[in-house]
């Protein structure tokens, strides 16, 4: 962890220590946390529910709502729950409620189906005991229910707008896209948090977000913006805090008919262009290190040992004066949070000669667009948050097929990656998944669907007063939050 310096002074508007306000880009896209896969609705939504199993801050597995796990068989798990745990409308919880939320996640209009398309029965054994038997074995199933939270068994299909979970905060207010208020869950089965009510507050804008804290906006702030990093440093009693996690951004090609992409030749050329060294030193301010696989080193599955990207402008020039290019201008779309990579990466596409554009649309408009497949190009930001290299080869690669591909918007199939990615699912051992996953990073390097850029380190800033540490999966929790009582705690 890289752990510098000091924002301004706060206004008399600050939050009082029984209140915490963490900042974030966006609150929420919805509150069903069924129906959807975002980072900061994650976020925000775990404040009031929770899951079978957790991650602790370096992405260890640990018991959540289950206490205790087992596996019989190579296809089923079994579930000791956790007993005296009560629905923030005093409802016990039990095992009819973990089965029925795993069914409505794994529906097939749910953007979890992907984490679960492996379990093919749930079955309640008693009221404190679930079985969960899958198709075939699924040795990561544990760090996908990571991300599958338990709802009432009785929630139906329709999307959810107001929030009843088991977690340390019970929903008092708010909406997607505004602030979201918690208040302190005062039957919570774990330890009470520090805080009475949290506020999950969106701030879109970056200069927002630079000084959301140090003018008393915030309490802390994610995803703090690299281009003012320097100026944060110069300023006091805000605490900046830097660590590497497993924030990637990939420049993603549209393989449609009609696409200039859809030509692997042109893909080559930028890759051959792209100078990652340049990416992370003028539009990460060195706050971030070259990526040459769409998944970090931390990640279980990287795979060492494959040849690195050339960057070779010469290569680059020459093959592009064989391609016949489009008269118009290619459009790169980026979301605004990746704006300092987009521009760049337009810029030096501009200075071989091709014609790039970027359009830089706030998050949600980003998505949108990017989910109804409307770009050439792309600059995307994606987290491997199952801390398994499954979580962005299943998602992002595999063919759309029966809860794969949820997120390939780049129209791109490829058989033999499919079965490898399927294989390195089912395999027991860790070094029976090694091969698969060198043979399909090889592939993605061949292919060029997407193309690796940087991992972007994870930039925060918070009060001084209060102690936390940032995790290895970016979640600020208000109840891993507490204040600082003695300064020789610091």
């Amino acid at each position: 962890m890289l752990a510098a310096g000091l924002l301004g002074c706060r206004s008399a508007e600050q939050p009082t220590a029984r209140h915490i306000v963490i900042g974030q880009i966006t609150s929420a896209v919805t509150l069903d946390p069924h129906g959807h896969d975002q980072a900061q609705t994650s976020i925000t939504l775990s404040h009031f529910y929770e899951s079978l199993v957790t991650f602790g801050s370096e992405m260890e597995l640990k018991p959540l709502l289950a206490q205790r796990w087992e596996s019989p068989s190579e296809t089923v798990w079994r579930f000791h729950l956790r007993r005296g745990v009560r629905f923030h409308d005093g409802r016990p919880f039990g095992a009819e409620d973990a089965a029925a939320s795993l069914r409505r996640a794994g529906r097939p209009d749910s953007h979890l189906r992907y984490y679960i398309q492996t379990i093919q029965d749930v079955r309640v054994i008693d009221d404190a005991t679930l079985e969960v038997v899958t198709r075939h074995p699924a040795p990561v199933l544990l760090n996908k229910l990571v991300f599958v939270p338990i709802v009432p068994r009785d929630t139906g299909a329709d999307p959810i707008t107001r929030p009843v979970g088991t977690g340390p905060y019970r929903f008092v207010g708010g909406r997607p896209g505004a602030s979201i208020v918690g208040q302190r869950f005062p039957d919570y089965w774990g330890a009470s948090p520090a805080f009475e009510q949290v506020t999950l507050l969106p701030i879109p804008d970056a200069r927002d977000r630079a000084t959301a804290v140090a003018a008393g906006r915030a309490d802390i702030v994610s995803q703090f913006p690299s281009q003012y990093w320097e100026e944060g440093l110069r300023q006091s009693n805000v605490k900046l805090v830097s660590r590497q996690g497993l924030s990637t951004v990939l420049l993603g090609f549209s393989l449609r008919a009609g696409s200039p992409f859809a030509d692997p030749r042109l893909r080559q050329v930028v890759a051959l262009a792209i100078d990652r060294d340049r990416i992370v030193r003028d539009a990460l301010q060195r706050l971030g290190t070259p990526l040459d696989q769409i998944v970090p080193p931390s990640v279980a599955g990287y795979s060492s040992g494959l040849p690195l990207f050339r960057h070779d402008l010469d290569a680059a020039r020459a093959l592009l004066k064989q391609l016949h290019l489009p008269d118009r201008p290619i459009e790169l779309l980026v979301a605004d949070a990746h704006q300092e990579v987009g521009l760049e990466v337009a810029l030096q596409l501009q200075e071989l000669g091709l014609a790039v554009v970027p359009t830089t649309l706030p998050q949600k408009e980003f998505y949108e667009r990017w989910s109804r497949e409307e770009f050439p190009l792309s600059v995307i930001g994606w987290s491997t948050t199952t801390g398994d290299a499954s979580g962005s080869y299943e998602p992002l690669l595999h063919s759309p097929v029966e809860g794969f591909g949820r997120f390939n918007r780049f129209a791109y199939s490829n058989p033999r990656l499919d079965q490898l990615i399927e294989l390195s699912d089912q395999a027991q051992n860790p070094e029976d998944r090694r091969e698969p996953l060198t043979a399909a990073a090889r592939i993605v390097q061949e292919d060029l669907p997407i193309l690796p850029l940087a991992l972007r380190y994870d930039l925060y800033a918070g009060r001084k007063d209060l102690d936390w540490r940032p995790r290895l999966d970016r979640r600020i929790r208000a109840f891993e939050v507490r204040p600082v009582q003695n300064p020789a705690e610091r």
